[in-house]
Protein backbone atom coordinates (compact mmCIF):
# COMPACT_ATOMS: atom_id res chain seq x y z
CA UNK A 1 0.00 0.00 0.00
CA UNK A 2 1.36 3.40 -1.00
CA UNK A 3 1.17 6.33 1.42
CA UNK A 4 1.93 9.69 -0.19
CA UNK A 5 3.15 11.75 2.76
CA UNK A 6 3.86 14.86 0.70
CA UNK A 7 3.29 16.35 -2.74
CA UNK A 8 6.24 18.70 -2.29
CA UNK A 9 9.57 18.13 -3.99
CA UNK A 10 12.83 20.08 -4.00
CA UNK A 11 13.57 18.98 -7.57
CA UNK A 12 11.62 19.61 -10.74
CA UNK A 13 12.16 16.51 -12.84
CA UNK A 14 10.42 16.49 -16.21
CA UNK A 15 9.69 12.78 -15.88
CA UNK A 16 7.89 13.04 -12.52
CA UNK A 17 4.85 10.78 -12.58
CA UNK A 18 3.07 12.81 -9.89
CA UNK A 19 4.03 16.24 -11.24
CA UNK A 20 5.19 17.34 -7.78
CA UNK A 21 6.71 20.80 -7.19
CA UNK A 22 7.90 22.92 -4.31
CA UNK A 23 4.31 24.09 -3.88
CA UNK A 24 2.52 21.09 -2.44
CA UNK A 25 1.11 19.83 0.81
CA UNK A 26 2.32 17.58 3.61
CA UNK A 27 0.26 14.85 5.19
CA UNK A 28 -0.58 15.75 8.78
CA UNK A 29 0.55 13.39 11.53
CA UNK A 30 -3.08 12.79 12.54
CA UNK A 31 -3.83 11.54 9.03
CA UNK A 32 -0.64 9.47 8.91
CA UNK A 33 -1.38 7.78 12.24
CA UNK A 34 -4.85 6.95 11.01
CA UNK A 35 -3.38 5.63 7.76
CA UNK A 36 -1.15 3.26 9.75
CA UNK A 37 -4.20 2.06 11.71
CA UNK A 38 -6.02 1.48 8.43
CA UNK A 39 -3.08 -0.48 7.02
CA UNK A 40 -2.88 -2.67 10.13
CA UNK A 41 -6.63 -3.25 10.23
CA UNK A 42 -6.55 -4.49 6.66
CA UNK A 43 -3.74 -6.93 7.34
CA UNK A 44 -1.17 -5.28 5.10
CA UNK A 45 2.40 -6.27 5.91
CA UNK A 46 4.24 -3.71 3.77
CA UNK A 47 3.95 -0.05 2.87
CA UNK A 48 5.67 2.31 0.48
CA UNK A 49 6.24 5.82 1.78
CA UNK A 50 6.36 8.33 -1.03
CA UNK A 51 5.90 11.84 -2.30
CA UNK A 52 7.07 14.15 -3.73
CA UNK A 53 10.33 13.81 -1.93
CA UNK A 54 9.46 12.11 1.38
CA UNK A 55 12.60 13.19 3.22
CA UNK A 56 11.58 16.87 3.18
CA UNK A 57 8.43 16.18 5.20
CA UNK A 58 8.92 18.08 8.50
CA UNK A 59 8.06 14.93 10.51
CA UNK A 60 9.95 12.47 8.31
CA UNK A 61 11.79 10.58 11.04
CA UNK A 62 8.69 10.37 13.21
CA UNK A 63 6.89 8.85 10.23
CA UNK A 64 9.68 6.30 9.74
CA UNK A 65 9.65 5.42 13.44
CA UNK A 66 5.88 4.93 13.56
CA UNK A 67 5.99 2.85 10.40
CA UNK A 68 8.70 0.53 11.69
CA UNK A 69 6.84 0.14 14.97
CA UNK A 70 3.68 -1.13 13.28
CA UNK A 71 4.49 -2.48 9.80
CA UNK A 72 6.63 -5.48 8.89
CA UNK A 73 8.29 -3.95 5.84
CA UNK A 74 8.78 -0.27 5.02
CA UNK A 75 10.06 0.88 1.63
CA UNK A 76 10.68 4.32 0.19
CA UNK A 77 12.50 6.08 -2.62
CA UNK A 78 14.52 9.28 -2.30
CA UNK A 79 16.22 11.66 -4.70
CA UNK A 80 19.20 11.81 -2.32
CA UNK A 81 19.15 15.58 -2.01
CA UNK A 82 19.11 15.54 1.80
CA UNK A 83 22.65 14.25 2.24
CA UNK A 84 22.65 13.37 5.96
CA UNK A 85 19.19 11.82 5.85
CA UNK A 86 20.04 9.85 2.72
CA UNK A 87 23.22 8.47 4.26
CA UNK A 88 21.26 7.32 7.29
CA UNK A 89 18.61 5.72 5.07
CA UNK A 90 21.36 3.86 3.22
CA UNK A 91 22.68 2.50 6.54
CA UNK A 92 19.21 1.37 7.62
CA UNK A 93 18.63 -0.30 4.27
CA UNK A 94 22.04 -1.96 4.31
CA UNK A 95 21.11 -3.58 7.63
CA UNK A 96 17.78 -4.73 6.25
CA UNK A 97 15.72 -2.49 8.54
CA UNK A 98 14.01 -0.75 5.62
CA UNK A 99 14.08 -0.92 1.86
CA UNK A 100 15.28 2.25 0.14
CA UNK A 101 15.82 3.18 -3.48
CA UNK A 102 17.94 6.08 -4.65
CA UNK A 103 16.47 7.63 -7.79
CA UNK A 104 19.46 8.37 -9.97
CA UNK A 105 18.92 9.24 -13.60
CA UNK A 106 19.50 12.07 -16.13
CA UNK A 107 16.41 13.97 -14.99
CA UNK A 108 17.44 14.36 -11.35
CA UNK A 109 19.59 17.22 -10.11
CA UNK A 110 23.16 16.40 -8.98
CA UNK A 111 23.59 15.04 -5.44
CA UNK A 112 26.52 14.26 -3.16
CA UNK A 113 28.81 11.51 -4.42
CA UNK A 114 28.86 10.21 -0.83
CA UNK A 115 25.17 9.39 -1.13
CA UNK A 116 25.65 7.56 -4.42
CA UNK A 117 28.51 5.53 -2.99
CA UNK A 118 26.45 4.70 0.11
CA UNK A 119 23.80 3.05 -2.06
CA UNK A 120 26.25 0.95 -4.09
CA UNK A 121 26.14 -2.63 -2.88
CA UNK A 122 29.25 -4.69 -2.29
CA UNK A 123 29.98 -8.19 -1.08
CA UNK A 124 31.65 -7.33 2.21
CA UNK A 125 28.68 -6.47 4.42
CA UNK A 126 27.53 -8.97 7.03
CA UNK A 127 23.91 -8.20 6.17
CA UNK A 128 24.44 -8.85 2.49
CA UNK A 129 21.34 -11.05 2.08
CA UNK A 130 19.08 -8.50 3.78
CA UNK A 131 20.54 -5.45 2.06
CA UNK A 132 17.60 -3.24 1.11
CA UNK A 133 19.57 -0.65 -0.87
CA UNK A 134 18.86 -0.13 -4.53
CA UNK A 135 19.63 2.44 -7.19
CA UNK A 136 16.68 3.11 -9.46
CA UNK A 137 17.36 4.52 -12.90
CA UNK A 138 14.19 5.65 -14.65
CA UNK A 139 14.63 4.93 -18.33
CA UNK A 140 11.26 6.17 -19.56
CA UNK A 141 10.00 9.73 -19.36
CA UNK A 142 6.53 10.06 -17.85
CA UNK A 143 4.90 13.26 -19.02
CA UNK A 144 1.92 12.96 -16.69
CA UNK A 145 -0.05 10.42 -14.75
CA UNK A 146 -1.80 7.99 -17.03
CA UNK A 147 -5.58 8.06 -17.34
CA UNK A 148 -7.34 5.61 -15.07
CA UNK A 149 -9.49 2.78 -16.33
CA UNK A 150 -12.11 1.19 -14.13
CA UNK A 151 -10.92 -2.32 -13.11
CA UNK A 152 -14.31 -3.70 -14.12
CA UNK A 153 -13.63 -2.52 -17.67
CA UNK A 154 -10.40 -4.42 -18.03
CA UNK A 155 -8.09 -3.45 -15.21
CA UNK A 156 -5.51 -0.75 -14.72
CA UNK A 157 -4.16 1.22 -17.64
CA UNK A 158 -1.06 -0.54 -18.98
CA UNK A 159 0.94 2.63 -18.32
CA UNK A 160 -0.16 2.91 -14.70
CA UNK A 161 2.90 3.35 -12.49
CA UNK A 162 1.19 2.53 -9.20
CA UNK A 163 -1.10 -0.52 -9.36
CA UNK A 164 -2.05 -0.67 -5.68
CA UNK A 165 -4.15 1.13 -3.10
CA UNK A 166 -2.94 4.70 -2.80
CA UNK A 167 -3.44 6.93 0.26
CA UNK A 168 -3.20 10.61 -0.60
CA UNK A 169 -1.98 13.39 1.69
CA UNK A 170 -5.52 14.26 2.83
CA UNK A 171 -6.25 10.64 3.78
CA UNK A 172 -8.38 9.77 0.76
CA UNK A 173 -7.91 6.23 -0.55
CA UNK A 174 -7.82 5.61 -4.31
CA UNK A 175 -7.37 2.47 -6.39
CA UNK A 176 -4.00 3.85 -7.49
CA UNK A 177 -2.13 7.13 -7.82
CA UNK A 178 -3.22 7.96 -11.35
CA UNK A 179 -4.79 11.40 -11.55
CA UNK A 180 -8.25 10.19 -12.57
CA UNK A 181 -8.43 7.23 -10.22
CA UNK A 182 -11.63 6.88 -8.27
CA UNK A 183 -11.81 7.63 -4.57
CA UNK A 184 -12.94 4.48 -2.80
CA UNK A 185 -12.77 5.59 0.83
CA UNK A 186 -10.60 7.33 3.39
CA UNK A 187 -8.39 6.32 6.29
CA UNK A 188 -10.95 7.40 8.87
CA UNK A 189 -13.93 5.46 7.51
CA UNK A 190 -12.25 2.71 5.52
CA UNK A 191 -13.04 1.46 2.02
CA UNK A 192 -16.60 1.28 0.76
CA UNK A 193 -17.74 -2.35 0.79
CA UNK A 194 -18.68 -2.16 -2.88
CA UNK A 195 -15.06 -1.47 -3.83
CA UNK A 196 -13.72 -4.13 -1.46
CA UNK A 197 -15.96 -6.68 -3.20
CA UNK A 198 -14.79 -5.36 -6.57
CA UNK A 199 -11.13 -5.75 -5.60
CA UNK A 200 -11.79 -9.32 -4.46
CA UNK A 201 -13.40 -10.12 -7.82
CA UNK A 202 -10.38 -8.64 -9.63
CA UNK A 203 -7.95 -10.73 -7.56
CA UNK A 204 -9.87 -13.93 -8.29
CA UNK A 205 -9.97 -13.02 -11.99
CA UNK A 206 -6.19 -12.58 -12.02
CA UNK A 207 -5.65 -15.89 -10.21
CA UNK A 208 -7.90 -17.68 -12.70
CA UNK A 209 -6.06 -16.14 -15.65
CA UNK A 210 -2.71 -17.19 -14.20
CA UNK A 211 -3.96 -20.77 -13.75
CA UNK A 212 -5.23 -20.86 -17.32
CA UNK A 213 -1.87 -19.61 -18.61
CA UNK A 214 -0.05 -22.26 -16.61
Amino acid sequence: MYIQITTKCNMNCVHCGFACTRDGEDMSMDVFKQAIKFVEKNGEEAISIGGGEPTIHPNFWEIIGLSLGHIDYVWLATNGSQTDISLNLARLAQKGIIGCALSLDPWHAPISQKVIEAFVKDNTDFHEDDDGREIRNVSKKVEKLSPFRNPLDGGYDENCICPSFFIRTNGDIHFCGCKDSQKIGDVFNGIDKYYLDMETDICWKEIKEEEECA
